[in-house]
C-alpha cells in the first residue's frame, strides 16, 4: 500500500490512447489503484454496470463526444462512484452533476493521481458529513414521529401499556393514568400483573393464551389507585425484534364500566317485577338454587319465606285494580324496608303471592324478620288485607340440611296455607310440625 490508499479501490477510466498516457497508468499501478480502460461510452456504461469502481475518469471530450451526458448517466447508475473530468474549465464545474464530481488538469501523472487522493478523501469527507447529517435528520424525524405517536397515545381514553416478558410495565399513556389513578412513576416497573383481579393466575393464562396469538376483547377488572376495581376489556399481543424474538408485549384496555352498567341494568329489567320493584319469580328458582348450595358447601343456616295477601280477592274486587296495585306495591316496599340489602332477596312469586330467601339466616332470625314484615304491613291498614306467611328453614345442624329447592318451596307453601287456616295474619313456621305465630299465638 502507499500513501494510504486501500488496495480494494478501482478506477475505471475512459481512454482511448492509452499509450499517450503511459506514464499516468502507471503511476496509478504504483500507487495500489486497480486501473481499468474504457474505450467508448457504451464500453465504459457496461463495466460500470458489471462491477462496482470507486473512481471514473473521462476527459471532457473523447473520440469527438461531449462526457458530461455520459457522467451525469454515471451519477444516476452509481451515485457513490468518484468522477473526475479532466481538462475542463473551472466555469464549466456548474454543468457537472452529482455530488461527487471533480475537475482535474491532469497536465502531469503526479497531478492526476494528486487529485484522485484528494477527490478520494473530499468524497469521503462529504460522504462522512452526508451520513452525520442523515443521521441527525433521522433522529429527528424519529423523536418527531415519537412525539406524535405520543401525542395521539395520549389523546386516547384507553390505557396503553409496553410491558417488558417478565410483564414489567415499560409505559403507560395519559389514559392509564386517567383510567386507574396511578402517576407516571407509579407505573414505571410495575408489575401488570398487581392490577388483573386474578393477579399471578390471571396473568399466567394470559401468556398461556397469547401462544396461540393475539388476545382480542378479554374482559377483566384492574385495581384502581384508590382500591376499587374497574371492569375492562384487554387486546394483548407481542412484539418482535428483527429476528423474531419476543421482547415485549402490548396491552390496550378500554373502559367499560358503562358497558358492564347497562347490562346490569338490563339483566335486573329481565329478572325485575315492574310492578313491585323486587326480583320475579324466574329470579327467584336461580337465586334460591344457588343459595342452597353455597348453605350446603358452607354448613350456613338458609331459610325461606312464602307470603299471600289474606283477603285480597275481595279487596281487589271492591276497590278495583289500580287499589289492588297499591296493595302489591306496599308488600314490596314493606318487604325492602324489614330486610337486608345487598343480602336477603325478595321476590314476587306470582299474583299476591310473595317470596324472602334469607341466607345465613337461622330460624330465630328467619321468625323476627317475617314477624316484622307481617306487623308491617297490617300498619298500612288495608281493610282487611293482611299477610299469611309459611316459614321453612334449613338449620346448619337439622336433619333437613340437604333439602332441594322443591322441599323449600312445598314446605313453606303448605305453612303458609296453614297460616290462612288458622285465621291468616300469622307466620307458621315448619320445624318438623307446624308451629304458628301471629296475633293469637
Amino acid at each position: 500500500m502507499k500513501r494510504g490508499i486501500p488496495v480494494s479501490e478501482r478506477i475505471l477510466w475512459l481512454n482511448s490512447s492509452t499509450a499517450s498516457h503511459e506514464k499516468t497508468i502507471q503511476c496509478l499501478h504504483a500507487a495500489s489503484f486497480e486501473l481499468d480502460i474504457a474505450k467508448s461510452h457504451a464500453d465504459a456504461l457496461m463495466r460500470l454496470q458489471e462491477a462496482s469502481y470507486q473512481v471514473f475518469i473521462a476527459q471532457q471530450h473523447c473520440n469527438g463526444q461531449d462526457c458530461l451526458p455520459l457522467l451525469r448517466e454515471v451519477s444516476v447508475r452509481r451515485p457513490e462512484t468518484v468522477c473526475i473530468l479532466l481538462g475542463a474549465a473551472a466555469t464549466e464545474a456548474d454543468n457537472c452533476p452529482g455530488s461527487f464530481v471533480f475537475l482535474s488538469g491532469a497536465g502531469e501523472p503526479e497531478q492526476l493521481l494528486a487529485d484522485v487522493q484528494h477527490a478520494l478523501k473530499q468524497a469521503g469527507l462529504t460522504r462522512c458529513t452526508t451520513l452525520a447529517e442523515e443521521v441527525e435528520k433521522t433522529r429527528n424525524e424519529l423523536l418527531r414521529t415519537r412525539e406524535r405517536l405520543n401525542n395521539l397515545l395520549d389523546s386516547t381514553m384507553d390505557a396503553v401499556f409496553t410491558l417488558g416478558t417478565t410483564l414489567e410495565i415499560t409505559y403507560a399513556n395519559r389514559g392509564a393514568v386517567r383510567m386507574l389513578g396511578y402517576n407516571f412513576n407509579e407505573f414505571e416497573g410495575m408489575d401488570f400483573e398487581l392490577l388483573l383481579r386474578g393477579a399471578e393466575d390471571e396473568s399466567s393464562l394470559l401468556l398461556t393464551q397469547l401462544d396461540d396469538g393475539p388476545i382480542q376483547n378479554y374482559e377483566t377488572e384492574l385495581r384502581h389507585q384508590g382500591g376499587r376495581w374497574v371492569p375492562v376489556s384487554i387486546s394483548l399481543s407481542k412484539a418482535y425484534d428483527h429476528l423474531g424474538k419476543f421482547v415485549s408485549l402490548l396491552a390496550i384496555c378500554k373502559n367499560i364500566t358503562q358497558q358492564k352498567q347497562l347490562e346490569q341494568k338490563l339483566k335486573e329489567k329481565i329478572v325485575t317485577d315492574s310492578l313491585t320493584g323486587l326480583y320475579n319469580q324466574r329470579y327467584f328458582y336461580e337465586r334460591l338454587a344457588a343459595e342452597i348450595e353455597r348453605a350446603r358447601r358452607q354448613n350456613h343456616p338458609l331459610s325461606l319465606l312464602l307470603l299471600d295477601v289474606d283477603a285480597f280477592k275481595q279487596y281487589n274486587d271492591s276497590r278495583g285494580h289500580l287499589e289492588g296495585d297499591r296493595v302489591l306495591k306496599a308488600i314490596g316496599e314493606v318487604i325492602r324496608q324489614c330486610t337486608r340489602d345487598y343480602v336477603d332477596v325478595g321476590c314476587r312469586y306470582g299474583g299476591d303471592e310473595f317470596t324472602v330467601i334469607l341466607p345465613e339466616t337461622d330460624l330465630v332470625h328467619a321468625k323476627n324478620i317475617a314477624e316484622r314484615i307481617r306487623v308491617s304491613f297490617e300498619a298500612r291498614a288495608f281493610d282487611q288485607c293482611t299477610l299469611s306467611i309459611g316459614l321453612m328453614t334449613n338449620n346448619k345442624t337439622a336433619p333437613d340440611k340437604g333439602a332441594s329447592a322443591e322441599s323449600y318451596i312445598r314446605f313453606a307453601d303448605e305453612m303458609m296455607y296453614e297460616a290462612k287456616r288458622s285465621g291468616g295474619n300469622r307466620v307458621c313456621i315448619y320445624d318438623g310440625s307446624p308451629n304458628v305465630a301471629g296475633p293469637d299465638a
